[in-house]
């Protein structure tokens, strides 16, 4: 065969060229025709999609034909309460126009905005018409019209937030013939699959009984929660194994093991859905992969949500709000808060829109603020009274100002250079030097004296300890590094701002303003013969400032003995509310020490006040206070509580005017901290030795302190979403950044020994393990001790105790005849041994739990105070209150004083890292 050569380059030939020419045009007509459409795209205005009308009226009418109870409290169904009631209102007003809204509830309430999406879905659904049908001849049903439905957003979101959602209880048979109706109508028309889905799954709660998968009865069992209403999860992955329909009921009852599409979970398809987004997660990813726009968006800028986003939360809640703007701008927006400050912020700063004029300035968006006394989601049908507002008639405020508002005022404004030049470490020392400041002048004595006092009383390390809290020469040494760039800003500035902040740290090392000023409050009290309460930050300062004053003053003592003048916490100021009329109104005066500017206005908020109340602060505190409260008695519609706010910003206005209106340029971008308050304690090390679990968690709280726990580490929580508040026992992993921790320190281990010393309280236990452990010894099999002591180890199974172990467990002879303050446990000192000991011998294990905490751990050598021992310990009181009360009766006067003492040391999640993760 004869090759044919190449005489030149294929492609190359002029028919090819003009081929080529051609599918070059082409390819140009077609991209000048498509930047042709997008531009007349972007010039033609949207397309409007109607929106769905919800009626408020009507949800709340189908919310109140359902019967609803507390969880295992079936005796008579409950109503919504009326802050509840406002912010329903107030969502649904978002969804049907579209728009933004700021709301503030006043005072403080953990709100469950979780549940605010639960009841606008049970409203949906129980508000539709109803009509009967016949579908065949002797047969007549009734169906319901369909529910408008509901896909929500919340930001930022964490586990606990639902945590009060799943205290609510819906009658299941109201809710399994509503949605039989809607099943029906599902079944004889064409809805899609995921309604059907929806109506059917809800419709099988009718078969609950209370009856678990282990045989046994629970009345929590015996009712959905609203919780599992409505599916939660990610746009992305979908729901999780908590987030589905009856997701609860499904895991602890045989209801979930009917067949099912599934449908109603999937986030695409879901006609009612909550897309969770975290305060970690990309929000723009997230939001674009929800499709269709939400009809509501729900921001948490409560104290707990704002936590969530770290100190700079403005920062963080701008760019949310600018990703919901690009992805979905016709989504209706509504944020939630409970500070004014926050308030201002949310509506100006966060969702205002910036205007035309050349000042640039932003319109602000419409908000509103709600009276909320309470933060429960039900009410007793009886317990929706108005509260009865008593006392308050004169508020007084005093202050002073001195040498502090030279050295506040040069570090807040190197703290808002640093900041804006991209260091936030250096900033964040700047103004943790103005925190330490304002603590130490806000001291009822001086530094030297706090340290004598808690060395005294404490000890050596945890005076150490506390202490630190108002050291400065760490943050000044940050700011010495040319690491963080602070030297930067001017060598002059920074070191005539360090020569204040040294100058008035000396000076409250022999002296603070406040010292002289309580001295001066408490001298016109000690003639007086009605009674008179002193307020402080916590019981560690009231502690500080009776062994101050009482030396100073030879008839406190006495006067404190006989209740004329009390010396309490704020907690221990809410507990006087309670108290009888004719017990309470002997109070005819409050002067409150050093509050914060959110707690000055919360105990103004509190129906019942003394006749009058008298604020001492400094003047930063005072002034901000002042104006936090003129904005918020505009906004309210209580006309007492607007009253009292009123009297208290004309009364702090004035006294900083008299003493001095220093101009303090105060860093608008970032919330002023509490930075009154006094912290315990560092470091608490609960991390023990959890074999096989290398994972640690370094929890960092708002007060600086640090909790190392391993992920399964029980730690205590405050729940606030109740009426009466209470602690409840959540595992290290589960805790979220923002929620609200008993930090158990050694500050207070130290304070609770005054209140109730477990080590003595737990001698009288031993006793009575030592009196069971040899009664059931001696009931095992076995003619001999040591036949017994092998039938013991064997019973005990793996890993093996040694026979010569477990005889010194049982040989209890020597202690009897002990005086009781001598009486040793002879117990396993590891839990897990311990447990299998005392269910070798038959001792249940809710009795072992006892004598655990109670015999074992209260025993230990107090170089374990800070320790896992006593956290467990005081962890079992304050979580099982009942408990711990039902097998102390004698001690229950102390019980409640250690759990109301323990809410002054409760402080919020800044920051979760793992350490050691394989």
């Amino acid at each position: 065969m004869t090759s044919r050569r190449q005489t030149s380059a294929p492609g190359n030939s002029l028919e090819d060229r003009q081929k080529q020419k051609a599918a070059s045009e082409q390819r140009r007509q077609a991209l000048i025709a498509a930047m042709s459409a997008r531009k007349v795209k972007e010039a033609a205005p949207e397309a409007i999609v109607p929106r769905v009308h919800h009626d408020a009226a009507a949800t709340l009418r189908g919310i109140d034909g359902l019967r609803l109870y507390d969880v295992g409290d079936t005796t008579a169904p409950k109503t919504l309460s009326a802050s509840y009631r406002v912010l329903l209102e107030a969502a649904v007003e978002v969804m049907n126009s579209g728009s933004r809204l700021v709301l503030l509830c006043w005072p403080p309430q953990p709100i469950c905005l979780s549940a605010v999406i639960d009841l606008l879905a049970l409203g949906d659904v129980a508000s539709t018409q109803q009509k009967r049908v016949f579908p065949e001849p002797g047969r007549v049903d009734t169906i319901a019209d369909p529910p408008l439905g509901l896909r929500a957003v919340l930001f930022p979101y964490a586990r606990t937030t639902r945590t009060p959602a799943r205290e609510i209880q819906i009658d299941r048979q109201v809710m399994a013939t509503l949605h039989k109706c809607h099943a029906l109508r599902s079944f004889y028309g064409e809805d899609a699959p995921a309604l059907k889905d929806y109506h059917t799954v809800l419709s099988r709660v009718r078969a609950m009984s209370g009856k678990a998968k282990d045989g046994q009865t629970y009345t929590e069992f015996e009712h959905p929660i609203l919780d599992e209403i409505v599916p939660h999860g990610s746009a992305r992955d979908g729901c999780r194994e908590n987030g589905s329909l009856l997701w609860r009921t499904k895991s602890k009852t045989d209801l979930g093991e009917l067949s099912r599409t599934g449908a109603a979970d999937r986030p695409e398809t879901a006609r009612f859905f909550l897309f969770d987004i975290h305060a970690s997660d990309n929000i723009g990813r997230e939001l674009k992969a929800i499709g269709s726009a939400p009809d509501l968006i729900l921001l948490d800028f409560l104290k707990t949500g704002r936590g969530r986003l770290g100190r700079d939360w403005i920062a963080s809640a701008q760019k949310a709000v600018d990703a919901i703007q690009a992805a979905h701008p016709s989504a209706g927006i509504l944020a939630v808060t409970d500070d004014p400050w926050t308030y201002d912020a949310s509506r100006f700063e966060v969702l205002g829109t910036r205007t035309t004029a050349p000042a640039k300035r932003r319109k602000p968006s419409p908000a509103r603020a709600i009276y909320a006394p309470s933060g429960a989601i039900l009410n007793d049908p009886d317990g929706t009274v108005a509260p009865q507002w008593t006392g308050g008639t004169h508020i007084l405020a005093d202050g002073f100002t001195g040498q502090l508002v030279g050295p506040v005022f040069h570090m807040r404004a190197i703290a808002k250079k640093l900041r804006d030049r991209g260091n936030p470490e250096a900033a964040d020392a700047a103004r943790s030097i103005v925190a330490k400041l304002r603590r130490s002048v806000s001291l009822p004595g001086s530094l030297a004296e706090l340290s004598e006092f808690l060395e005294r009383e404490a000890g050596d390390a945890i005076a150490a300890d506390n202490m630190a809290a108002y050291r400065v020469n760490s943050d000044l040494a940050i700011l010495d590094d040319p690491r963080h760039g602070a030297t930067q800003i001017g060598s002059d500035e920074l070191s005539s701002a360090r020569t204040e902040v040294k100058r008035l740290v000396a000076a409250s090392e022999t002296a603070t303003p406040m010292a002289s000023l309580l001295e001066e409050a408490l001298a016109p009290t000690m003639r007086a013969s009605s009674r008179t309460a002193f307020v402080f930050r916590n019981e560690m300062i009231a502690d500080f400032a009776l062994d101050r004053l009482s030396q100073k003053f030879d008839k406190l003592e006495s006067k404190l003995q006989s209740g004329v003048i009390r010396f309490t916490s704020r907690q221990g100021f809410s507990d006087l509310a309670g108290l009888p009329s004719s017990l309470r109104n002997q109070f005819k005066r409050a002067i409150v020490v050093a509050p914060t500017r959110q707690s000055a206005l919360e105990i103004l908020s509190q129906p019942w006040l003394p006749d009058e109340v008298t604020l001492l602060a400094d003047s930063d505190t005072l002034r901000f206070s002042a104006r936090d409260a003129a904005r918020l008695a505009s906004q309210l519609d209580q006309p007492e509580l607007k009253e009292r706010l009123d009297r208290f910003a004309a009364a702090a206005n004035a006294r900083v005017r008299e003493i001095g209106a220093h101009v303090v340029a105060l860093d608008e971008s970032i919330a002023p901290a509490d930075d009154v308050e006094f912290p315990f304690g560092s470091i608490i090390d609960l991390s023990g030795s959890h074999r096989g679990d290398r994972l640690l968690l370094e929890l960092e709280m708002n007060s600086g302190q640090r909790i190392l726990a391993r992920p399964r580490t029980g730690l205590v929580l405050r729940d606030g979403t109740r009426s009466v508040p209470r602690f409840i026992e959540v595992a290290a992993i589960n805790v979220s950044v923002g929620d609200e921790v008993c930090v158990i320190s050694p500050g207070f281990v130290e304070k609770a020994r005054t209140l109730l010393n477990i080590t003595a309280a737990a001698a009288e236990e031993i006793r009575d393990y030592h009196d069971l452990v040899r009664k059931r010894f001696a009931a095992l099999p076995g003619a001999t001790l040591g036949e017994r002591l092998r039938t013991l180890c064997v019973k005990m199974g793996e890993p093996t105790v040694h026979t010569g172990t477990a005889r010194y467990w049982i040989d209890l002879d020597g202690e009897v005849h002990k005086p009781l303050h001598e009486v040793v446990p002879h117990a396993p000192q590891d839990r897990d041994t311990f447990m299998r000991f005392t269910q070798a011998i038959g001792i249940s294990h809710e009795l072992a739990t006892r004598f655990w905490a109670w015999a074992v751990i209260a025993q230990r050598s107090s170089r374990l105070r800070a320790g896992a021992a006593f956290h467990d310990a005081y962890k079992g009181i304050l979580t099982d209150e009942h408990s711990a009360l039902a097998a102390n009766k004698g001690r229950a006067a102390e019980i409640r004083a250690l759990r109301a003492a323990a809410d002054e040391y409760v402080s919020a999640v800044a920051s979760i890292k793992k350490r050691g993760q394989v």
